[in-house]
């Protein structure tokens, strides 16, 4: 009888042990499928950032580069109107130019999905910190100073119609009622100068951004 219960009690115990390992075992295979589907979901919203921002390096280069003909049309402008000389055919196109503003959309999707989830589904502790500061400060400092762009640009159209029977950008029509008359008014010329010299500190940041965007971007 208790050499029977002793055999007894050893299965028992045995079967209790297969039955804990056994728990162990399907609770760390569902901790490595949990991790693999974290790891996963990870990878695939850094995926969409990394997308998004070659996007967005490709629309900055855009907006650089029309905003510097932008710039080169303020200044032949300005020039003129500090000049003596009479208007001439191609300077109409550069008078249109100078109302042009380009439009700099920025790829928040993949951002806003990482955030969802936390931003420590990033690892990698200086790609983390680099790809916050350029969503959460590089970028919405930069579009400020688009705003800011757009109020001297607005500042600069409220005497327009004082000037030129329309506002052409095709630059077709872009021709002074009174050459004398524009040249005198000193708040145009001021709006102006103002605009380009501030479209020049757009163009500068904008090189920046730039700079921090594909500094970013080699990380990944």
């Amino acid at each position: 009888m208790g050499k029977g219960f002793s055999k007894y009690m050893l299965y028992a115990i045995g079967e209790m042990i297969l039955v804990v390992i056994g728990i162990l075992i399907a609770f760390q295979i569902n901790n490595w499928n949990e991790g693999r589907k974290a790891k996963a979901l990870s990878n695939e919203m850094l995926i969409g950032i990394k997308s998004g921002l070659e996007s967005d390096i490709k629309e900055l280069n855009k907006f650089i580069s029309n905003q510097q003909i932008v710039m080169n049309s303020q200044g032949v402008v300005s020039d003129w109107l500090k000049d003596k000389g009479s208007f001439q055919d191609s300077l109409s196109q550069h008078f249109a130019l100078v109302y042009v503003s380009t439009d700099f959309t920025i790829n928040y999707a993949g951002y806003e999905t990482l955030k969802q989830f936390g931003l420590r589904r990033i690892d990698n502790d200086s790609l983390r910190n680099s790809v916050a500061n350029l969503y959460e400060v590089k970028y919405p400092t930069f579009i400020k100073y688009i705003d800011v762009y757009q109020l001297f640009l607005e500042e600069l159209l409220a005497n327009n119609s004082k000037h030129f029977t329309e506002l052409n950008y095709m630059g077709s029509t872009m021709k002074p009622l009174n050459e004398l008359k524009l040249k005198a008014d000193n708040d145009y010329i001021y709006n102006l100068n103002t605009l380009k010299n501030f479209n020049q500190l757009l163009i500068y940041s904008a090189y920046n951004l730039n700079q921090e965007m594909k500094m970013t971007y080699s990380k990944f």
